[in-house]
């Protein structure tokens, strides 16, 4: 016959009302050792309001240590039984909270592991004091195991008679339950901020899909507030969907961006992870064989740097993407600089001063590093400097290079 489902709730108040039973049940005692007590101004009021609350409660609440014939234990050991209850209280309510959370399902197992502590030390406590158990302790342990065995879920402690927690150690447990709670309420505060970022963010991509030119901008600037909202929430850069959301408009991103703007600054993370993800879908998807475009374009950019190399600079390594400029534009080699965060433009320097390199390519959307810094490497070595804002197609760099470098390197 299937037992009755546990109502958490109920368990979380039942044993707050035990705790202060307890409690009671220690100062009725010391009121009683005086023999001038006034028992009806005294101690009767005490023994009714204990009574009725527990009375009030759905089901009733069976107060053993109320009873004329309870135990008489010392003191200390009761007072351990009142601070485990309390924390077993506690401790429900916390599982309560987090059960049925989906946003909490990696919180639930730490939890989970406290309530056992909780359940075993209360357990023990009993017997210290003498009574030989509690209804509500052992249904709920019953619902704890069930939990385990349903979710797959290991506690490693407390789950055995012959593995106890110490119920003189409430107060440290008490103390483990307050930051676990602590870190689900900044896990909660931190979802809803991640979903208000993202609602936002996706808000304004489907406006920018629409934007005219003169909006664009102002669209972007939404887009990279609300990005590092996301960001500064606890979400990673490499999330799945903000990936996804931005990989549609990442060819719109504005070409004059400085890393140095704050705003720019914070979503150079996620620009990185999604020139990683990029790289490594390219890499797995690309036909080797597939053929490279020859547009008029690219045949007018392969007259001017024909046998030479370039220097990339920016993003991750695409070999497939290298291999594709070196065939269409005839090169010599392409020597790709990956941009590192916080790493000093002088690292490139090398690779620019040598004298085969016909020109440098500045991987702007992926790249940490200024215009201006490589700008200046590229001046001391007299050679031009051309920006790529958008992707590696060999017609795309070829127009850039025509575009910024064209002349230079006619002559």
């Amino acid at each position: 016959m299937p037992r009755a489902p546990v109502d958490l709730a109920l368990l979380a108040a039942r044993f707050s009302l035990k705790a202060d039973g307890c409690r009671w049940h220690l100062q009725r005692r010391k009121l009683l050792a005086d023999r001038g007590v006034d028992f009806p101004a005294q101690v009767a009021p005490g023994d009714r309001d204990i009574i009725d609350r527990a009375r009030a409660l759905p089901g009733g609440c069976w107060m053993w240590m109320c009873r004329p014939e309870s135990p008489q234990p010392e003191p200390a050991r009761m007072e351990a039984l009142a601070g485990c209850y309390q924390t077993l209280a506690g401790a429900v309510g916390l599982v309560h909270g987090a059960i049925g959370r989906t946003d909490a399902a990696d919180q639930l197992q730490p939890v989970l592991s406290l309530l056992a502590e909780a359940l075993s030390a209360t357990r023990v406590g009993l017997e210290h004091v003498g009574e030989p158990k509690d209804n509500d302790q052992v249904s709920l342990f019953l619902w704890l195991r069930e939990q385990t065995q349903a979710r797959e879920i290991y506690i490693p402690r407390y789950m055995r008679l012959e593995d106890p927690a110490d119920p003189e150690a409430w107060a440290a447990l008490a103390a483990k339950l307050s930051t676990a709670e602590r870190s689900l309420d900044q896990r909660y505060r931190s979802n809803r901020e991640q979903k208000a970022a993202l609602d936002k963010l996706r808000y304004h991509v489907k406006k920018l899909k629409g934007a005219d030119e003169a909006s664009r901008g102002r669209e972007w600037n939404s887009i990279l507030d609300a990005s590092a909202a996301f960001l500064r929430a606890g979400a990673k850069p490499s999330n799945t969907e903000l990936r996804g959301l931005l990989l549609d408009v990442l060819d719109t991103l504005p070409t004059d961006l400085s890393p140095e703007e704050p705003r720019v600054r914070e979503f150079q993370p996620v620009l990185r992870e999604i020139d990683r993800y990029l790289a490594a879908q390219e890499a797995l998807t690309t036909d080797a064989e597939a053929p490279v475009a020859d547009a008029p374009e690219v045949r007018e950019a392969r007259a001017l740097v024909e046998g030479r190399a370039l220097v990339l600079i920016g993003g991750e390594e695409r070999r497939e993407a290298g291999r594709r400029l070196v065939e269409a534009l005839g090169l010599s080699r392409l020597d790709w600089q990956a941009s590192r965060p916080h790493e000093s433009h002088h690292v490139f320097e090398p690779a620019i001063a040598r004298e085969d390199v016909a020109a440098v390519l500045l991987a702007i959307r992926w790249s940490s590093h200024a215009f201006t810094e490589v700008q200046t490497a590229c001046d001391a070595n007299d050679k031009p400097l051309v920006r790529l804002p958008a992707g590696y197609h060999p017609n795309m760099v070829a127009k850039m290079l025509l575009e910024q470098a064209g002349k230079r390197l006619g002559k």
